[in-house]
């Protein structure tokens, strides 16, 4: 065999994350067949990524959302390996980021996952489906422009929350079962924690560690 698949988890809708034993930098969309196992309906392969950093890992991302709850049978060469899908049912909502470069304008995007942690919703700030989600984000200490937040210096704060609505209310037209965040602080850090800087660049004389 020129590849060994040995696990298949689900990420999102329309991605599915592999080990892959192999050089994988060679693999194409066609070397994958995902199979549902009761329809036998195949879901072809849009497209196939290798992580730059550890080559086992393997993402392929189908042309269709899988939310079936189904078992799903993905195949490379002559191994298979097994993934139960997402039934789309969402169990959390959260934002992207707890902490942002400070002085730096960052998208901010609502988050909702299943109850095995797969991506069902990840949508920026003011383009949420206002029937599905509400999503609120503020400071006193930045702005907000358009779905990106900027916070003015270190330790300075922002608030959001997020809100699935099931679209279901009681006998007296309360909403239930609503999934809620609670208030979320998102807080401004040094760039340097956040975004992977190599070099630092400063004026003539000052001092700064590496």
């Amino acid at each position: 065999k020129n590849y060994v698949l040995s696990t298949v988890a689900q990420n999102k809708l329309t991605e599915l994350t592999a080990t892959v034993a192999g050089n994988t930098k060679n693999l194409k969309t066609t070397d994958f067949t995902v199979k549902n196992t009761t329809s036998n309906v195949v879901y072809p392969v849009s497209k196939v990524s290798v992580d730059s950093k550890d080559a086992t890992k393997v993402t392929l991302t189908t042309f269709a959302n899988v939310t079936d709850g189904k078992t799903y049978e993905v195949t490379l060469d002559g191994t298979t390996q097994t993934v139960v899908a997402t039934d789309g049912k969402i169990e959390t909502v959260n934002v992207n980021k707890a902490t942002i470069p400070y002085a730096t304008e960052t998208e901010i995007k609502l988050v909702s996952k299943d109850v095995n942690g797969v991506i069902i919703d990840e949508v920026a700030y003011g383009k949420q489906d206002s029937s599905k989600y509400d999503f609120s984000l503020s400071t006193s200490n930045g702005y907000v422009n358009g779905s990106k937040l900027y916070l003015n210096k270190i330790g300075d704060t922002a608030t959001a929350e997020v809100t699935y609505k099931t679209g279901k209310y009681d006998a007296n037209g309360k909403p239930e079962g609503n999934i809620t965040s609670g208030k979320l602080t998102i807080t401004a850090v040094d760039q340097a924690s956040v975004n992977s800087y190599d070099v630092k660049i400063a004026k003539a004389g000052k001092k700064f560690d590496k």
